[in-house]
């Protein structure tokens, strides 16, 4: 929220007032009551309110990853081998990963992300002869690393969970 010039913040000093609000100082006599942040804690998500895009977005990857494999001219064919097989393992385990069982929502991501790190370094492996295959394999990679692990949060088990920080250090 922008705040005008002049503008301060302040705890309410007043007992008659409501509480868990701040009064906002708009210059010397001004003042405007505020609901209070509560530490980021309201903005917590349900467990139930997951982050599902990420694994819907691996999975057009992964498509991505098989189609580039007969679309690029790899020049070899055991790298051209790895992305097929790797795109159908990164679509796979992002299905699993929308799973309601706790067992594969919870190894499944990391697999994923197993997946995305082997694409890392297959272009080292079997020697990309060009550099077009070199960065789709590493960008992909990197892309399902991203998409099973950090954009959705760390996969935990139940009863787990990371509670967010104040808002002010």
């Amino acid at each position: 929220m922008a705040m005008p010039d002049g503008a301060t913040m302040a705890p309410h000093d007043n007992a008659t007032d409501a509480p868990g609000h701040t009064e906002m100082a708009m210059g010397p006599s001004r003042t405007m009551a505020m609901p209070a942040s509560s530490g980021g804690s309201d903005m917590a998500m349900a467990p139930s309110q997951h982050l599902h895009w990420a694994h819907f977005a691996n999975m057009v990857v992964g498509i991505w990853l098989i189609t580039s494999a007969f679309a690029l001219s790899y020049g070899s064919r055991s790298l051209q081998a790895s992305d097929v097989v790797s795109g159908m393992a990164v679509i796979a385990l992002a299905m699993l990963s929308l799973s309601r069982q706790p067992f594969w929502k919870l190894w499944a991501p990391w697999a994923n992300s197993l997946v995305g790190v082997w694409l890392l370094f297959a272009p080292l492996v079997f020697w990309a002869p060009t550099s077009g295959v070199y960065g789709n394999d590493t960008l992909v990679g990197a892309l399902v690393i991203v998409f099973a692990v950090l954009a959705p949060g760390m996969p935990m088990a139940a009863g787990m969970s990371m509670e967010p920080g104040p808002d002010v250090p």
